[in-house]
């Protein structure tokens, strides 16, 4: 893979795209596969030495400072730094490929899109153009860019925590054991909150391609549809006495003007967005929370153990660094089912585009 292959020639395999899967990992599975395979190995190499700094801090610690040996330091700061350079081109290679499939995708789903739309009849073609700017601008970037990291992605964050888990279970079971306490139930917390955020983002993305009607004057009689996307009740316990503290949105009546409409969407919007956010603040307030609750008893039972003489200094600071180190690819799944979540979304409502617009006239 050439620096002008990335930089010039999207993925094709010889032909456009003529439909789109049915489900969101169907269309990731059909999109480049060789390319996929090459990244997924790529990132089992990266997931699979991600043990190594772990038992060199150990080894530095342990053998080479207690022991004041000078030659065995350098040897292993030596290593330890090729670790680090081979990691750094792994990762380059890994994410730069990972990246060309997903712009890849994201040039095919637009030019597929744009063929499909030129397809329909011209006045329904001119109703839907403010939501085509949304779709083919916006949507199909998030669906696209995840395509490149649908497989590899997870891989390379589950790898890293198989390996580096692994060490510990073998090195210290017991500070392993006890720490995992405050590591499983992050994994459990994490659909609770998204499935929430799932309904508030389809209701955005929905009221979003009405705001983009509204703004390019299109007369499509589906955007009075964003009535009910705007609705907050069912999307978090206590919503509706939050939202009923709002001004009331107007219903549909004679006399009302394009900005009124607009200004109405746009609160709509507001309210929709802001709700989002706070889900998710407290999504990642929790989950920072159990990750320095993890880090605290790598401290104390290892502290603990030190004293009592059943472990040494090494395996402490060799664990600190995998901990924090664990929370890096935690942090990266819980990025990567949001952005899963949210391209499953998006590719349904993209599916079905622009035949949407159709029906809505």
């Amino acid at each position: 893979m050439t620096l002008r292959v990335v930089l010039d020639h999207a993925w094709s395999a010889g032909h456009e795209l003529r439909r789109l899967p049915g489900t969101l990992y169907g269309f990731v599975i059909s999109f480049a596969p060789g390319h996929q395979v090459v990244v997924c190995l790529l990132s089992l190499a990266v997931a699979g030495l991600a043990f190594v700094p772990l038992e060199l801090q150990r080894r530095i610690v342990n053998t080479a400072i207690e022991a004041e040996d000078l030659s065995l330091l350098f040897w292993l700061a030596g290593f330890y730094g090729i670790y680090m350079l081979a990691n750094a081109l792994l990762k380059v290679t890994a994410n730069s490929w990972r990246d060309w499939i997903g712009q890849s995708a994201v040039f095919q789903l637009r030019r597929h899109l744009i063929s499909r739309r030129e397809g329909i009849p011209d006045e329904d073609r001119e109703a839907g153009n403010g939501r085509a700017v949304t779709v083919i601008d916006k949507e199909v970037d998030v669906v696209g860019l995840f395509v490149g990291a649908a497989l590899s992605e997870p891989i390379t964050s589950l790898g890293i925590m198989a390996s580096m888990l692994a060490y510990m279970l073998v090195v210290e079971p017991v500070i392993t054991v006890i720490s995992l306490a405050f590591l499983v139930p992050q994994v459990a917390l994490v659909p609770i909150f998204q499935n929430r955020l799932n309904l508030l983002l389809q209701r955005r993305i929905s009221m979003l391609r009405a705001l983009g009607d509204e703004v390019a004057g299109s007369e499509s009689n589906g955007n009075g549809d964003w009535r009910s996307d705007a609705d907050l009740t069912d999307a978090i316990p206590g919503a509706s006495s939050a939202a009923s503290t709002l001004p009331e949105l107007k219903g549909e009546g004679a006399g009302r003007d394009s900005s009124g409409l607009t200004d109405e969407l746009l609160t709509a919007i507001f309210r929709n967005r802001m709700l989002f956010l706070v889900i998710k603040h407290l999504m990642r307030a929790a989950l920072n929370l159990l990750s320095h609750l993890a880090t605290l008893s790598v401290l104390t039972v290892g502290g603990y153990l030190v004293i009592q003489g059943e472990t040494n200094v090494g395996v402490v600071v060799a664990f600190l660094t995998g901990f924090e180190r664990l929370g890096e690819p935690i942090r990266d799944m819980v990025l990567f089912y949001r952005q899963m979540e949210q391209s499953r979304v998006q590719y349904g409502l993209i599916r079905t585009w622009p035949e949407s617009v159709v029906e809505s006239q």
